[in-house]
């Protein structure tokens, strides 16, 4: 803002100049987890009692005959009983006792021997069934598992390649979205679609402001703030304002809360505008009067700043021209608040009443250095003006 005319806006509607359109975010499609792989079948443990018995395979008999290996076994119990019996009786001496030994220990070494070999045959032939059934069994167990794990493999591979397709499709759907996404993207961005989308923000944001009013009149017989621009004996720019804006112009009031008093100020609904007219010193007569010198409205001078803080935070517009602009070109000053009437409300009917009025000639903000020279040289006394 180095130069005239420089307009100050609410802090909302400064975003909003420097903002674009919302733009959705990108929504893409998740991949899914992969799936769960059923687990792959085990084959069959050993049977532990199985490697035993075919470890013993040949010691195994066949329930068709009885004890192969040792065919006269019969033979043998007789003959060791009976020898067992004549060496008891002839140690005994008695003849009697000896016979009845003869005839009972044999007997009882063929009762013995029977029962046992009945048993022996018994377990033996359920031990061979046994055996049979598992060596049976064996191979099936072993089919089975084969034919488990080629099911198994099988349906592995289906639920793998069900996912691969699921995944190539949702890769497909995401890669049109970013493709959309974009597009969509360059035509919100685009050039006239952000002007417009900005004009409406503003126009929306302008109808809800809700600015502070003006509070009281300024008694003049106590304090008359008005600078010589303002007077409309002396300039036509307060006489112009007045009849491009009819009953939206109003001076000599407070702003409501604070010792602020705005030059002049356009009230039209919510659009609340603080027209100022600024000069390089005071007294306009310096140095031909004894009054003290004050530069006003330099560069960087806090004062002038927290004044159009104040205003601005209270959703006010601020347009600040040069007491030349408006001393030599007071309707070009009028229209540069139209094109600011126009910028806020997007109606721009208003600047067709400025159609034959040039636009308005830039001047140059001044520094402290320069307010003391202008002063030197009285520059203000120097303005041509325009009635």
């Amino acid at each position: 803002m180095s130069q005239y005319p420089y307009i100050l806006c609410p802090q909302k509607i400064e975003a909003i100049a420097t903002s674009n359109p919302p733009i959705q975010p990108l929504q893409l499609v998740t991949n899914p987890a992969r799936p769960i792989i059923p687990p792959e079948p085990q084959p069959p443990l050993e049977n532990f009692w199985l490697n035993i018995l075919l470890w013993f395979r040949p010691f195994l008999y066949s329930p068709n005959r009885r004890f192969p290996y040792f065919p006269d076994l019969h033979l043998w119990v007789i003959g060791v009983t009976t020898a067992s019996a004549v060496l008891v009786s002839l140690g005994m001496g008695k003849i009697g006792l000896s016979v009845l030994l003869l005839f009972l220990i044999p007997l009882c070494g063929l009762t013995l021997w029977f029962f046992a070999s009945g048993f022996v045959y018994r377990q033996t032939r359920n031990l061979y069934y046994f055996y049979e059934r598992l060596l049976y069994h064996r191979p099936r167990k072993h089919g089975e598992y084969q034919e488990q794990l080629n099911e198994w493999r099988k349906q592995k591979d289906e639920i793998e390649e069900k996912y691969r397709l699921k995944v190539e499709r949702i890769n497909a759907d995401n890669q049109r979205r970013r493709e959309e996404h974009e597009l969509q993207k360059l035509l919100i961005l685009s050039k006239e679609n952000v002007r417009q989308w900005r004009e409406n923000q503003r126009r929306s944001i302008v109808e809800n402001l809700n600015p502070v009013p003006l509070g009281e009149k300024v008694d003049t017989h106590d304090f008359d703030p008005r600078g010589y621009a303002e007077l409309s004996h002396n300039c036509n720019f307060p006489i112009r304002l007045k009849h491009y804006f009819p009953n939206k112009i109003f001076a000599l009031r407070y702003l409501s809360g604070s010792d602020r008093i705005p030059d002049f100020a356009y009230i039209d609904g919510s659009l609340f505008i603080d027209i100022e007219i600024d000069e390089p010193y005071t007294p306009r007569q310096y140095p031909d009067s004894d009054r003290s010198l004050k530069l006003t409205h330099c560069m960087g001078q806090s004062s002038y700043d927290m004044r159009d803080i104040t205003f601005t935070n209270s959703n006010w517009f601020v347009i600040h021209f040069s007491e030349g602009q408006a001393l030599q070109q007071p309707e070009a000053c009028c229209k540069e608040i139209a094109k600011l009437i126009a910028y806020c409300t997007g109606d721009t009917s208003i600047l067709s009443q400025f159609a034959t009025v040039p636009d308005l000639t830039i001047d140059r903000r001044w520094t402290f250095e320069e307010a003391q020279d202008m002063a030197e040289r009285r520059a203000r006394l120097n303005y041509s003006y325009s009635r």
